[in-house]
């Protein structure tokens, strides 16, 4: 029989033990979350285990649950794990709700005998379904259910057997047994486990929505993201785009990314540098380069502004990109194209929220600002790679002959950069042989004449 030991206080945030109540939590400073809770230690039976050789171990092919809808499958590492159990967060109003309908709208469609549990603390069931009515999903194999307490939810799902399970959100379960509010650590971990416990080996597949921070991290205890198999983030990136990114998955790739347009249509997966990039635009100060981000090989566009400062030394402002880059390349064009730009105020933001990763866009963010000092627009679908010494050479970037011809297809016809002349690209310009800049300042001094 469990032995009943005497009566303890739990914090209902941290759940933390005392013998006494006390007005402050001492673990994670809440005032007034002391409750009385009866503690029982039961005797479990201890089963016997014997480690296995790690040779012996039959590795077998994970089954996927194919979603088919854009880039959703190829970041998560060719669909969802069967048995798995994903988070996926984002700020509010940044459209989780509309992203998982149309999921399991592409899901149903391939997989018409399997069944779909769309829970949702926060929405009722005739709120899911004018939403789901506006972006054209009607699948008879999702069952919608409003319900915030996880033994109600569990006993529907126990009932139903649903393949596919949607929490929306994990914040605002509330297991019974625990006695925390919901959205609170000890409810957070709870519940997630319980979730874990019936999902693993049962042929059920769970997705959970979670709130944020006004930080930006994800609510509730950091264990949460340890507990789950994979880790999404999807947030707004500048008016109707949104950026899918994973931050952890135990069957994939982490760092993967896709992008998303949003609608009142819905949401529908988009090529980035097809759609969101105008590379037939000719200004003042904007240039182009390229990036890396999981898979996917990515445009960014570059924008400086070059102000002559009359009342003292020049401020460099920058958004997209470490300041300490900026003042590095500007040193180095003061000293080998002799430009002198310490009493100009160098503005530099890198489009759409994105930021310049890779040291091969220094070039880019030379041939901006030169563009802004002398007024002289860059020519049209060009591009510019290469990284920027402090002994003024320009050094290759890390890019093959695929990738070049990749650019060419996209639209792009001038790629100024520091490399071998072979490569097979119509209208390639190779104006760095001399590993100098100065070819770059004179290009712009021959236009402006």
């Amino acid at each position: 029989m469990a032995k009943l030991l005497k009566d303890v206080f739990v914090c209902s945030d941290c759940e933390y033990e005392t013998f006494k109540w006390l007005g402050k939590c001492p673990q994670c400073t809440s005032w007034n979350s002391f409750q009385l809770q009866n503690q029982v230690r039961e005797k479990k039976k201890t089963k016997k285990y014997s480690a296995i050789p790690l040779n012996t171990v039959k590795q077998g092919e994970s089954e996927r649950l194919i979603i088919d809808n854009g880039d959703f499958d190829r970041i998560m590492g060719g669909g969802l794990i069967n048995g798995s159990l994903t988070l996926i967060s984002g700020e509010p109003g940044v459209g989780k709700s509309t992203l998982l309908l149309c999921l399991l709208q592409s899901f149903s469609i391939n997989h018409k005998d399997l069944k779909i549990l769309y829970v949702s603390g926060e929405e009722s069931v005739t709120q899911i379904a004018g939403r789901a009515s506006r972006l054209k999903v009607n699948a008879s194999n999702i069952y919608l259910l409003n319900e915030s307490s996880w033994q109600e939810i569990l006993s529907v799902v126990n009932k139903l057997n649903p393949t596919l399970i949607i929490l929306d959100s994990i914040q605002t379960i509330k297991d019974q047994d625990i006695l925390a509010t919901p959205g609170s650590a000890s409810q957070v971990r709870g519940v997630t486990q319980e979730l874990l416990d019936n999902i693993k080996g049962r042929d059920r597949t769970a997705i959970v929505v979670g709130h944020i921070t006004k930080d930006g991290a994800i609510a509730g205890p950091k264990i949460l993201e340890h507990m789950v198999d994979t880790v999404v983030t999807f947030k707004k990136e500048a008016d109707e785009l949104r950026r899918m990114e994973i931050k952890k998955n135990r069957f994939g790739p982490s760092g993967e990314v896709a992008f998303y347009k949003m609608s009142k249509g819905g949401i529908e997966s988009v090529r980035r540098e097809s759609e969101m990039v105008n590379l037939g635009v000719q200004r003042t100060g904007i240039c182009y380069t390229v990036s890396r981000e999981g898979g996917l090989f990515l445009i960014k566009e570059g924008q400086a502004l070059a102000i002559e400062n009359k009342f003292g030394p020049g401020k460099r402002i920058v958004q997209g990109l470490e300041s300490n880059r900026i003042n590095l390349l500007v040193a180095a064009i003061e000293k080998y194209l002799k430009i002198p730009l310490s009493n100009y105020d160098i503005y530099f933001n890198v489009a759409r929220g994105n930021r310049f990763n890779e040291r091969w866009s220094d070039l880019g963010i030379v041939a901006c600002i030169l563009s802004s000092y002398y007024e002289v627009p860059i020519p049209k679908a060009s591009i510019f790679l290469g990284e920027i010494g402090l002994s003024g050479d320009i050094r290759k970037a890390a890019l093959d002959e695929l990738e070049i011809e990749k650019l060419r297809d996209w639209g792009v016809k001038n790629i100024f950069w520091k490399g071998s002349s072979n490569l097979n690209v119509d209208k390639m310009i190779n104006y760095f042989e001399k590993k100098e800049i100065l070819d770059l300042k004179e290009m712009f001094i021959n236009k402006a004449s």
